[in-house]
């Protein structure tokens, strides 16, 4: 316990009301990832089936789940006040940023690759424009990174970043979830996430915050390119 200069007391080890809704964000988020990964990845893998897939899809699984387990292990410890241990462990987790980077455009590039096994495409136009949305989605996290690394010691424009960095890579899982929500479940759930970011502002700050601003304009083209995707195939 600890007195604040008010001479309230104040459990340390209790999580904040505000640090909780990161928290929730982090669990939502990860459960999106297994819900649309599940028909195709996860559930194939759990009922013994053979997958036929690139191995490589495997190392990407494991690295994207590493990061959301680190989301909701950091926002855990900031939503306990553990701020200290957050930056500490800060620094391992923007390397793993770098990982998800790196894994992200390998994916990309052997999705390129399959796109012309498959006999998909037949020019490197072709494959590029069907490998444009995970290049997209990988580019637009490492901007977000970019900027929660550069805010790091603004709490509330580093965590409102870092949630959107992970916003900017669930489209691969999310424009999977058709079989719940029907063909447009990536922009249902881009605006689901969206509402959720700008309703918690609102509630805090009674207006949207700059860095959700920034961070959702930033996203909103790989949201028009999916709906491009309907048009131009």
């Amino acid at each position: 316990m600890q007195l604040t200069p008010l001479g309230q007391n104040v459990d340390r080890t209790m999580p904040s009301k505000r640090g909780a809704f990161y928290v929730v964000m982090a669990i939502f988020m990860t459960t999106l990832v297994l819900a649309g990964f599940w028909p195709t990845y996860f559930g194939v893998l759990l009922s013994g089936s053979e997958y036929d897939r690139h191995w490589i899809f495997h190392i990407h699984a494991v690295v994207f789940m590493g990061w959301m387990a680190a989301l909701i292990g950091q926002t855990s410890l900031v939503a306990r006040r553990r701020t200290k241990t957050h930056m500490k462990l800060g620094v391992g987790g923007f390397v793993w940023a770098v990982a998800v980077f790196v894994m992200g455009v390998v994916v990309s590039f052997v999705l390129m690759f399959q796109l012309f096994d498959d006999g998909a495409v037949t020019s490197w136009p072709s494959a590029l424009w069907g490998a444009s949305a995970p290049l997209v989605d990988i580019t637009q996290f490492a901007i977000l990174i970019a900027l929660g690394w550069t805010h790091r010691k603004k709490l509330d424009f580093h965590k409102r970043y870092m949630a959107l960095a992970t916003v900017a890579i669930l489209p691969a899982a999310t424009a999977r979830m058709g079989y719940l929500l029907g063909p447009w479940s990536l922009e249902v759930m881009f605006a689901v996430l969206a509402g959720l970011l700008i309703a918690y502002d609102f509630r805090v700050q009674s207006r949207i915050h700059i860095a959700n601003l920034v961070g959702l304009l930033i996203l909103l083209p790989r949201v028009l390119l999916n709906i491009s995707y309907r048009f131009i195939g």
